[in-house]
């Protein structure tokens, strides 16, 4: 219970005899302290137990007197309260006084010595007041921490938590009962650690323990669900989650963590997966009959509108039909008679019948949507300007036709065939709708759709759109007419005028152009209708791509397999393909085109869909399994948008709908040939490339010294061994190097090579140890090292016999312990490369005078790959002489020259001092024509070679020359040839020397 501020610090004074109380009472009034006198003990116990800061108790008070009563008070104080008291006494301090018995038994006590100063008095006070009001703060922090804690426990309880420590060290496991309770125990049931894990069930243990471990270990939160088995047998599930608690060292010293029982939850998730498959079951049923129900419906109203049908477009077919019928039995009359003249007129005649008959099929599957649509870019304004002659005669003369067009139009995207069908359409309409004349208007214009007029119609998105809009100011039409205008087979005109298909046809088509149609129309007034076709977003030039390109023939084997059952369209695709020299040939089914395709199959596949057997997307799908190169083009009577989609996803090269053009055929067949040949490029070159790859590709050689090394590579390459290379300077260390890492595990790392002997000592430990920003003058910025760039890959230190003697122990330490620290840093960080080393020296020899420190050596040295020099493995002396010959003919973009024999004998005589890479400089050589053996600079005479090539073949002749001299060592070549060092070694990289 709080005591109010005043009562709390105020000083309780017992002093019955003399005037001392008073004296006190006047001190501490004056300064500003509020006191109370009490006259005995009792009162003095009274007071206390108000509420007081302190109390001063005069000790002849004490002595002779009942001091129960105050000693049971002090005894009863909280944990909080220590009340401090002021005993005043006359002489001996707190030692030797009379009253020092009696301040041990008060506790808190300071002692005053009368007679005293004021001041020794109010300091005694203030200290006791302060001393006091921090007892009254930890009181209120013990309250809020009391309160707090039962917040919790009632939140806990409300939820149904139960809370629990587990102590890292000895695993000491502490719980609520609410938590004994999600384990089936009882409040007085003990519940430890072990009891923890053994009531897991046994499944769910391993993946329990394996979180709990981990979470011990790193830190890392607790979060699991797993089943546990109460004592009577019975299973539940429960949600365990807990957060590490870290001790000063920063390892966990504990985990504190809540629990829930989520058996309930589990099983509303098990009924709720069982429910949903029953009710998947049950969908499922209801959806097929449905289903079946609605193909019976589709199936009636198709002979209902296969009736509505006939009587619309069976008079055009049959006209279509005798014109298609007469023009070729006029021509076989004639060629009968012997008569040929004017028989391209028959021709034309028949071919513009067909074409007729042909766009009429086209526009019919167009209305059922299973014509697909061959979009492009379209100019609108050039399409209806195109037209202009066939509207003005498809008009009578009372009708006055206006195009407005919009001089800023923007490219439209639509199948131009389709939309010169619509147009005609809305024109005759228009035209039929004014008998008695009128003006008709065809208008172009651009249009912005935003999303409140897209979102009130199905699979349409706000954005640009191109309108073509054709008005008429004829009879109109009533609502109950706008609202039928676009079903199937509705028309106002008399039987045998119109089929009812044309504005149906222009609905489907702008759907799936992903536009819109509309139409306004007032009775009396005239009609709008406004067709909406999405902008064109690629390039303006696109829209005039012509589809003529340079003839490709069947060649190398290259051959066209035509798989179609109708003979006549077999016959009529070969001879269309023999026209343009392009070889192919026929079978009528998928079986023989798989008996006729082998694995050596070079050409293409030409396939009708609907085949007798197997049809032609299984043998799209049997042929993309064999060889997913092969192009295979698909043809078909009459495929739809999703049909054309499916067979290009499952790989078909193209899709042709029946019928088509030869120029179409020809042109679809020499693109997939192009392509068969460029894949078939593409494939040849992967094989020499894998070939080239390959160890024996890369390490060539048939000395048994070399085949030993291809062995020994091939089972170090993937450890995480240490190598060191030993051999002469040019013998391809590096090589070697390079493909110990090719080969391994780290090939999708960084491969970084050092040469050791190029850099200057002053750089050194920069260079391969990296630097912070500003670690010494010039270093601006951080740099990470050569170490640090290879981690989790390789690193190639070259002629690591010139490292500096006192980075050595630097590198060691890396070695051993996989850090590093960068100059200039005190922070260690990870690295993890292999060490691949390479010499021309002895580093035994070299550390037996400290010239190289023995533990480094003895680090690299794990596995020693020794390259023997070329005078000694003289079997490959031309193998690798003509492997160089054929990439300095590539790099120069000549042709190889023949090795005679005088150069062959001179190659296998000579010492070869430089190894291979003295080799590789006089296969370049002889690429470009120079003498393999003539000294440098002394171009021969008859050869013309350009400037800059004879600059460079002299320049790496001289170079190789002088490091020959120099046995490899930078230095003493750059001394010679009075060059700089860095600008030797990067020409030395420059020409691969």
């Amino acid at each position: 219970m709080s005591i109010p501020g005043l009562l709390s610090e105020r000083a309780i004074i017992l002093a019955p005899r003399g005037r001392d109380s008073q004296i006190a009472m006047r001190i501490l009034d004056e300064a500003g302290y509020l006191a109370t006198v009490a006259h005995d003990l009792f009162e003095l116990v009274k007071e206390l137990s108000s509420g007081a800061g302190l109390a001063i108790i005069a000790d002849e008070a004490l002595r002779n007197s009942d001091i129960k009563p105050l000693l049971d008070l002090i005894s009863r104080q909280p944990a909080w309260s220590d009340l401090p008291i002021v005993l005043m006494t006359h002489h001996g301090g707190p030692d030797h006084n009379p009253s020092a018995r009696m301040g041990n038994l008060l506790g808190n006590v300071t002692f005053l010595e009368r007679p005293f100063h004021p001041a020794t008095l109010v300091s005694l006070v203030v200290t006791a007041l302060r001393g006091r009001r921090l007892q009254y703060e930890a009181r209120a922090r013990m309250e809020d921490l009391h309160e707090s804690e039962g917040r919790l426990q009632n939140a806990l309880k409300a939820g149904r938590l139960g809370s629990w420590l587990l102590e890292a060290e000895y695993l000491k496991l502490t719980c609520s009962d609410i938590t004994k309770s999600h384990y089936g125990r009882n409040e007085q049931d003990t519940f430890n650690y072990d009891d923890w894990l053994a009531a897991v069930y046994f499944e769910d243990q391993p993946r329990m323990q394996s979180a709990l471990q981990r979470s011990l270990d790193t830190g890392v939160d607790l979060i699991i669900e797993y089943r546990n088995v109460w004592p009577d047998g019975s299973l539940s599930w429960v949600d365990v989650r807990a957060r590490a608690i870290c001790g000063k060292n920063g390892l966990v010293s504990s985990l504190a963590g809540v629990t829930s029982d989520i058996t309930e939850r589990k099983q509303a998730e098990s009924q709720l997966r069982r429910l949903n498959e029953t009710l998947e079951q049950q969908v499922e049923e209801r959806t097929s009959q449905l289903r079946h129900k609605e193909d019976i419906l589709r199936q009636s109203q198709k002979m209902e509108a296969v009736g509505q049908l006939t009587g619309g477009i069976a008079h055009d077919f049959n006209n279509m039909l005798t014109g298609i019928i007469g023009s070729l039995e006029l021509i076989r009359r004639r060629l009968a008679r012997g008569s040929i003249e004017d028989l391209n007129s028959l021709i034309d005649l028949g071919v513009t019948s067909a074409n007729r008959a042909a766009a009429l099929t086209h526009r019919l599957l167009a209305f059922s949507r299973r014509q697909s649509l061959d979009s492009k870019p379209v100019e609108m304004n050039h399409l209806v300007n195109a037209m202009d002659e066939l509207l003005q005669r498809s008009v009578n003369e009372s009708i006055h036709l206006q195009l407005r067009m919009a001089s800023d139009l923007w490219t439209a995207e639509a199948d131009p065939n389709q939309l010169e069908s619509a147009l005609l359409n809305l024109v005759l309409n228009a035209r039929d709708a004014m008998p008695d004349g009128g003006t008709l208007v065809v208008e172009t214009f651009n249009q912005q759709l935003d999303r409140s007029f897209t979102n009130a119609h199905e699979n349409l998105l706000p954005g640009d759109y191109v309108v073509l809009s054709v008005s008429d100011n004829g009879c109109g039409m009533p609502e109950t007419v706008i609202s039928r205008a676009f079903d199937p087979f509705f028309t106002t005109k008399p039987i045998g005028q119109g089929t009812g298909l044309g504005l149906s046809m222009i609905y489907g088509f702008s759907k799936q152009s992903h536009g819109h149609v509309s139409i306004k129309s007032e009775v009396g007034r005239g009609t709008t209708v406004q067709l909406f076709l999405p902008r064109f977003k690629g390039l303006a030039d696109e829209a005039e791509q012509s589809f003529q390109s340079n003839a490709v023939y069947a060649e190398n084997g290259e051959t066209v397999l035509i798989v179609e059952d109708d003979p006549h369209v077999l016959l009529g695709c070969q001879q269309a393909l023999a026209l343009e020299d392009i070889a192919s040939e026929g079978v009528s089914s998928a079986e023989d085109a798989l008996k006729r395709i082998g694995d050596n199959f070079a050409g293409i596949v030409i396939s009708d869909i609907r085949l007798p057997g197997i049809d032609g997307l299984e043998l799209l799908s049997r042929l993309k399994a064999r060889d997913s190169s092969l192009p295979v083009v698909l043809i078909t009577g009459h495929g739809d948008i999703t049909m054309a989609v499916n067979a290009m996803r499952d790989g078909a090269y193209d899709f042709m709908e029946k019928p088509f053009s030869p120029e179409r055929l020809v042109d679809v067949t020499r693109r997939a040939l192009e392509q068969r040949g460029l894949a078939r490029e593409v494939w040849a070159l992967r094989k020499q490339l894998a070939e080239r790859d390959s160890l024996e590709g890369r390490i060539i050689g048939r000395s048994p010294a070399m085949q030993n090394l291809r062995a020994l590579i091939t089972n170090v390459a993937d450890t995480s061994a240490n190598v060191l290379i030993e051999g002469e300077t040019g013998t391809g260390k590096e090589l070697v190097a390079r493909c110990l890492h090719d080969f391994s595990r780290r090939k999708d790392s960084q491969f970084v090579a050092l040469n050791c002997g190029g850099l200057a000592e002053s750089l050194f430990e920069s260079e391969i140890f990296g630097h912070e920003a500003n670690a010494f003058t010039g270093a601006g910025k951080r740099r990470i090292g050569k170490i640090e760039h290879a981690h989790n890959g390789t690193l190639f230190l070259d002629e690591v016999e010139s490292m500096p003697v006192n980075l050595q122990i630097k590198l060691l330490r890396v070695l051993q312990e996989r850090t590093l620290e960068r100059l200039g840093s005190n922070q260690s960080v990870a690295v993890d490369c292999r060490v691949i080393a390479a010499t021309k020296s002895d580093l035994n020899a070299l550390s037996k005078t400290s010239q190289f420190r023995s533990d480094l050596y003895y680090r690299l040295n794990v596995v020693t790959l020794e390259l023997p020099p070329l005078r000694e493995r003289r079997e490959d002396i031309l193998q690798l002489f003509e492997h160089f010959l054929q990439l300095s003919s590539l790099r120069f973009d000549r042709e190889p020259p023949t090795l005679d024999r005088q150069t062959s004998s001179s190659l296998m005589s000579h010492d070869w001092p430089g190894n291979v890479r003295e080799l590789r400089n006089v296969a370049e050589r002889f690429a470009l024509g120079l003498p393999a053996f003539k000294q440098a600079g002394t171009v021969s005479e008859n050869q013309s070679l350009g400037f800059a090539e004879a600059v460079e073949a002299f320049e790496r002749s001289l170079l190789s020359e002088a490091l020959q001299r120099s046995g490899g060592n930078l230095s003493q070549a750059s001394q010679e040839l009075g060059m700089a060092k860095t600008t030797l070694f990067d020409k030395v990289k420059k020409y691969g020397l």
